[in-house]
C-alpha cells in the first residue's frame, strides 16, 4: 500500500511489504521513477543489528520494528536522502522504546516498472470508477421505474420535499461539464492525497494478479528464519501483524474486474 512523505522538502511515496517468500521490499517513487531495494529476512535483520547494536529483540520482533519506522502514524520518522546515479539511500531514524535507525539502498528500476506498477493501477482506478458510475446509472434508472409503478398503482407521496425528478444521464453529464475546470484544480492541489485513495482501493487485487517485475529475481532467494534466544525488550504488542492481516482482508469482487481489464491495457 502506498503512503506519502515528505523527504527533503520534496514529496514521495512508498510502499513497504513483506513477501510470502520471506523477503521485505521497500519501494519509493515521485511519480516519475521508481526505485526498490528487497532484502531477505537474514538480511534485514543483520542491517538493524549492525544500525542499532545496543537493542536485543528476537528476530520477529526486529522485523516489525523495522515496519514502524516507517509506516506508524503515531510519530513521523526523520527521512535522510543520499542520491548517487541510480541508487538512493534512505537514512530512517524513529524513537518507539527507544531511539532506532535503519537505511534502505534502493535502486532505480526501469521504464516498464513505472509503467506496471504506477500507470497500469491508475488506469485500473479509472475502470473501477467508470464501472461504478455505469453501475449507478443502472440502479437510478431501476429506482425510477419502481417509483413509477407506485405512481401506476395510485400511490400518492404526501411530503412533496422528498419528490424527485427521473434521472436524466445525459442532462447529468451536461451539468457536471459546468464546473469541470473547478474540479480540474482541486486535483492538481490535491493529486497526492487522490493517487493515495484511489491506488490504494485496487492495489491488493492488483498485487495479486500482476507481480511485481522484481519477483522473479529475488523469488528464489528464500531464507529460513532461525530460532533466536535474544532477550527482547518489550512485550508490548506492535501494529505491523495488525496492517497485514488487514491487507490480506482487502480482497474483494475488484479481482475479477481486474483480470478483464488487465487484458485490455496490458
Amino acid at each position: 500500500m502506498w503512503r506519502s512523505v515528505i523527504i527533503n522538502n520534496v514529496q514521495y511515496f512508498t510502499s513497504l511489504e513483506i513477501k510470502p517468500t520471506k523477503q521485505l521490499s521497500i519501494t519509493l517513487s515521485d511519480l516519475t521513477y521508481l526505485w526498490r531495494e528487497t532484502l531477505s529476512i537474514g538480511e534485514t535483520v543483520l542491517r538493524f543489528k549492525k544500525c542499532n547494536p545496543k537493542a536485543s529483540l528476537s528476530e520477529d520482533r526486529i522485523i516489525e520494528f523495522v515496519e514502524e519506522l516507517f509506516l506508524t502514524d503515531d510519530c513521523i520518522p526523520n527521512l535522510e536522502m543520499e542520491v548517487s546515479g541510480d541508487k538512493l539511500k534512505l537514512n530512517i531514524s524513529k524513537t518507539l522504546i527507544v531511539k532506532m535507525s535503519y537505511y534502505f539502498t534502493l535502486e532505480k528500476l526501469t521504464e516498464e516498472s513505472v509503467y506496471r506498477e504506477l500507470i497500469i493501477p491508475l488506469l485500473l482506478v479509472i475502470n473501477e470508477l467508470k464501472f461504478a458510475q455505469e453501475e449507478l446509472y443502472k440502479k437510478l434508472a431501476a429506482k425510477d421505474l419502481h417509483l413509477k409503478e407506485f405512481e401506476l398503482e395510485r400511490y400518492h407521496i404526501t411530503r412533496k420535499n422528498v419528490v424527485t425528478s427521473v434521472f436524466r444521464k445525459e442532462e447529468f453529464k451536461k451539468e457536471l461539464k459546468e464546473n469541470f475546470e473547478d474540479r480540474i484544480k482541486f486535483g492538481l492541489e490535491n493529486a497526492s492525497s487522490i493517487f493515495i485513495e484511489g491506488v490504494n482501493e485496487v492495489y491488493p487485487a492488483f498485487q495479486k494478479l500482476v507481480q511485481p517485475l522484481c519477483s522473479a529475481a529475488c523469488g528464489s532467494a528464500t531464507e529460513e528464519r532461525k530460532e533466536s534466544r535474544i532477550e527482547e525488550v518489550s512485550d508490548k504488542p506492535t501494529i505491523s501483524s495488525n496492517k497485514r492481516n488487514q491487507k490480506e482482508k482487502e480482497e474483494t469482487v475488484v479481482c475479477k474486474r481486474l483480470k478483464s481489464t488487465k487484458k485490455i491495457i496490458m
